[in-house]
């Protein structure tokens, strides 16, 4: 089927209009913005703060200018020159939160492979060896590990004996 070229490009419009929505484009310096603002939210974050606290120690950071002597803030939208908004800085929180709840779980994976295969090291030596002792205790062991001793749930018609 042949389409005119209005139609295809209203179609590519469309399609790119989505994605630049979904993957703002930053510049350089609003990346550098963006990296220090997370990076005093991280610190007040894990200082026990609260949004509005961290909104207000944000914007309340600045230096003395040596030439003037004045107080310059550190830590401004570059777009607009005042502080960041709470919302802004609830995004970052939520962003930085995902970022850390990530590497734990991947830090928690990591961990639990290790021992897997440790155990099936474990396992192999224990079987070469002819040690069924060791060889339970290692299945006992990645039985737990994995949850495979869990107890069966019961569905409300069933009851336990």
């Amino acid at each position: 089927m042949e389409t005119d070229g209005w139609t295809s490009t209203r179609e590519w419009l469309d399609k790119n209009a989505k994605f630049a929505r979904e993957h703002p484009v930053v510049s350089e310096a609003q990346q550098a913005a963006i990296d220090v603002r997370q990076r005093y939210v991280a610190r007040y974050l894990v200082g026990g703060l609260t949004l509005r606290e961290i909104q207000a120690k944000i914007a309340a950071l600045s230096v003395v200018d040596p030439a003037t002597g004045a107080k310059v803030p550190v830590c401004r939208n570059p777009d607009t020159g005042k502080a960041w908004s709470l919302g802004t800085i609830g995004e970052d929180a939520q962003f930085l939160r995902e970022g850390w709840k990530a590497g734990v779980s991947r830090q928690v994976a990591e961990r639990i492979a290790l021992v897997d295969a440790h155990l099936a090291e474990m396992r192999r030596l224990a079987y070469a060896a002819n040690d069924l002792k060791a060889l339970l205790a290692a299945l006992k062991q990645e039985c737990k590990l994995f949850g495979l001793n869990a107890p069966k749930q019961r569905g409300p018609k069933q009851s336990a004996r």
